[in-house]
């Protein structure tokens, strides 16, 4: 035998291990987490009005498309007025876009004699407005809805 023989072939076991480290060492496994907790807003609304409306968070700027396909869910009319409302610059976030992603539901879920409203993610705003789509097509800001989201430690 020659001190140096290398021309035995490589068994099955060995073979497969071999092609096992090159497939790994060619194409690395990475792993990507979205984990803790995120900024999120819930809005209770005591005494809602009667019939469909919808609430939104106004926002200083941002056109991420939150809604995406969830659009065609919602009433088009009242997503107008979200869409096309204004204030100081200011727009509706889950309608028109925020920086960064965020979901909600514009019309809440019942609790009650009470309708709750959850926003959460990255794309919660540090400050933001409310804007309420009425049952009878108005639009609006109430009066001293400025606030900021719960930030959880």
């Amino acid at each position: 035998m020659k001190p140096f023989d290398t021309a035995r072939p490589l068994r099955g076991g060995a073979r497969l291990a071999l092609c096992l480290c090159l497939l790994l060492a060619l194409f690395p496994a990475v792993a990507q987490a979205d984990m803790g907790p995120k900024p999120q807003v819930i809005v209770v609304v005591e005494h809602p009005p009667q019939g469909e409306y919808y609430l939104d968070l106004l926002v200083p700027e941002g056109d991420y498309d939150n809604l995406g396909d969830r659009r065609a869910q919602y009433d088009p009319q009242k997503l107008a007025l979200l869409a096309d409302y204004r204030e100081g610059g200011w727009h509706a976030g889950l309608t028109v876009g925020t920086r960064a992603p965020m979901w909600g539901d514009l019309q809440g879920e019942a609790r009650g004699e009470s309708r709750r409203h959850t926003f959460g993610y990255f794309g919660v705003p540090d400050r933001f407005k409310l804007l309420v789509a009425t049952p009878e097509g108005g639009c609006g800001s109430p009066t001293g809805s400025i606030g900021s989201p719960f930030r959880p430690p």
